[in-house]
């Protein structure tokens, strides 16, 4: 009640106009963001059905990133004859802070280059795209049967779970996220370290907004894509629109994700030593010296660390 601005998907504010919730009289201002993307999901005819139903003396805004016909049409249309066309040019579609790799797979080796990718960066929080709900649902069986802590987001699911699942994300008690497009617009999570195209999407803009969840508030971001030869050729359209430079990478090895994680487990034990209050462990390393090898000790500790990853 008494709100100055209303924020909602087209359908949803239909159904509140349909059923009286929500007034239309005395609207100064309509915006329309990502028209292009409310185009793609059949969104056009619900705003038609809106726009009729405002006043007529209004200032009406609208954003898109890219202008298809249907969109011009819409804007013709229900738009003043004066209206002005602003458009801002970008060198790169895409922020310099992220970096841009590809691994080259089949279908066959998808889900264990993504596996070794996962295992070699230990990204602390990471979504990962599907092209398809049954993608999304598939891969978080796979990842989960591996031990990773991760669960799915796409629109079949009721909001009350999306909400569920994206407060987990959100907290930290959930580290990877695997998400369609279409699910995942709209999230604003800080923190995300890791972008990881399972699939490559359709078209160029998707790319864009994929990746832009990593690399904000002026932080470095990665994106790695999974990319099957079928796919080069929507790879080289993305580098080409983007002006990106996206780098090819070698799958890792089981060899390279030992010694990643071996190096790792040094940083740690080094900065647990230098700057932490262990007193309380030293009767039990002592007495764990005097029963066996150093050596031996530190090598079980880390062997734990290991399985425990």
């Amino acid at each position: 009640r008494n709100v100055n601005i209303v924020v909602g998907t087209p359908g949803r504010v239909l159904d509140h106009i349909k059923r009286g919730t929500i007034k239309l009289d005395k609207i100064k201002f309509l915006v329309l963001d990502e028209a292009d993307e409310m185009l793609n999901m059949g969104f056009i005819d619900d705003l038609e059905d809106i726009i009729k139903q405002l006043p007529s003396e209004r200032q009406t805004l609208l954003f898109s990133a890219t202008m298809p016909d249907p969109i011009r049409k819409l804007a013709k249309r229900y738009m003043k004859p004066d209206a002005k066309h602003i458009s801002i040019k970008k060198t790169s579609m895409t922020v310099s802070k992220i970096s841009q790799n590809f691994f080259e797979v089949s279908h066959k080796t998808r889900f264990e280059a993504l596996c070794r990718v996962l295992d070699f960066d230990t990204p602390s929080s990471a979504i990962i795209f599907c092209r398809t709900k049954k993608g999304v649902d598939e891969l978080v069986e796979g990842m989960q049967s591996r031990g990773y802590v991760v669960e799915g987001m796409h629109g079949d699911m009721s909001q009350a779970h999306r909400l569920r699942t994206l407060k987990k994300f959100k907290e930290g008690s959930l580290n990877y996220l695997v998400a369609t497009d279409v699910a995942a617009r709209g999230i604003d999570v800080e923190g995300i370290t890791h972008v990881i195209n399972y699939d490559l999407p359709q078209d160029v803009e998707s790319y864009v907004h994929r990746i832009g969840r990593t690399g904000r508030a002026n932080r470095e971001g990665t994106a790695h894509s999974l990319v099957s030869p079928k796919e080069f050729s929507m790879l080289k359209q993305i580098k080409s629109v983007t002006k990106s430079d996206i780098v090819r990478k070698n799958i890792p090895t089981v060899s390279d994700i030992f010694n990643s994680k071996s190096t790792s487990i040094l940083e740690d034990v080094t900065n647990t030593i230098n700057d932490s209050d262990y007193s309380k462990f030293i009767p039990v390393a002592k007495e764990l010296t005097e029963k066996y090898d150093s050596v031996e000790i530190i090598a079980a500790l880390i062997k734990n660390k290991f399985n425990d990853e």
